[in-house]
């Protein structure tokens, strides 16, 4: 039998959250495959990739402003930091070639959430207030990167922000070698400004360990993220390839 509460002062308690417990439950869910390895062989790394989605969305004023603000997460894997967008947007859509990843974020997604399963490299996807896009940089190789940083710039309004995180290059000693193995294109913290100011008139860099995002040393930083605004303007011939739908530079 299931001992009885006999402590006047349990009681009272169980009575509160017999009411209004109740209204802090919700249906199950799981975890996408990605963010399943995660939970079962690193599980600081979930707490990491919130802490970024969390501190995108204060630098684009999403939590301020949530019904104006339209998001594009580029590389958005099974989802995991996109849910934390798009509880502070009108929209955002996701992208990501992983088919797994994307099945699952399908299945699992808000209303506010779209999800597209293809190479996001020289698409047109529109205009938005702000471009969002972690841990992807690393796995793009070092002659696509200007494709994607183009892609990156014609898919961002004038007034938008662009929000990048990547592993350090300090840091890949440290990493196991099935992740180190993936990334091809990795930096130190000066070359990642200095490559982003090619096509940002502003770029603020700041620095991750655990799920601290600070302005470190940037030798001691696991991880690099950076606030880009004020985009540098494209040539006629750019804009014309762009309104072709193919890429501003080939």
């Amino acid at each position: 039998m299931k001992e009885k509460i006999v402590n006047k002062d349990q009681d009272k308690g169980f009575d509160i959250w017999s009411k209004w417990g109740m209204t802090q439950k919700d249906e199950s869910v799981c975890l996408g495959p990605y963010s399943s390895y995660q939970w079962r062989n690193s599980r600081r790394h979930l707490l990491f990739t919130a802490a970024r989605y969390k501190f995108a969305m204060k630098m684009i004023g999403n939590m301020y402003e949530p019904e104006k603000r339209k998001i594009l997460d580029l590389g958005c894997n099974d989802g995991f930091g996109t849910y934390f967008a798009a509880e502070y947007a009108q929209s955002v859509l996701a992208v990501d070639f992983d088919e797994d990843a994307i099945a699952y974020a399908k299945e699992n997604s808000c209303d506010s959430m779209e999800l597209r399963l293809e190479n996001f490299l020289d698409k047109y996807y529109g205009e938005y207030d702000a471009v969002v896009s972690f841990d992807v940089l690393e796995h793009i190789y070092p002659e696509d990167e200007e494709k994607y940083m183009n892609t990156v710039l014609k898919n961002l309004k004038d007034s938008g922000t662009f929000v990048v995180g990547t592993p350090s290059l300090e840091s890949q000693q440290y990493s196991k070698e099935n992740v180190s193995n993936a990334h091809v294109n990795v930096y130190k913290g000066e070359d990642f400004y200095c490559m982003l100011r090619r096509y940002f008139h502003n770029v603020y860099l700041f620095t991750q360990n655990d799920e601290i995002i600070h302005t470190g040393h940037l030798r001691m930083a696991n991880y690099l993220i950076a606030v880009c605004a004020n985009k540098k303007q494209r040539s006629a011939t750019e804009d014309s390839l762009k309104n072709e739908g193919g890429g501003i530079l080939d």
